[in-house]
């Protein structure tokens, strides 16, 4: 999915591309390692992080460090 927009010598823009996917991963990924559409369109729209909170306030909300 990432590797299709690659231009030839932005290794900037390798870089910057691979962090935010693998930052995705990390706040949305579920217990399996994937990360949802649902959790990809918020990440998009700026509400995955008020969806995190509520879903810590409601004790849903995992330990991600034991991964």
């Amino acid at each position: 999915m990432t590797q299709s927009t690659f231009e030839v010598n932005d290794f900037f823009g390798w870089f910057s591309n691979k962090f935010e996917w693998f930052t995705l991963w990390l706040l949305a990924a579920d217990e399996n390692g994937l990360v949802s559409k649902e959790a990809v369109r918020s990440a998009y729209d700026g509400s995955l992080f008020y969806k995190m909170e509520v879903s810590a306030s409601v004790g849903e909300w995992k330990d991600r460090s034991s991964r």
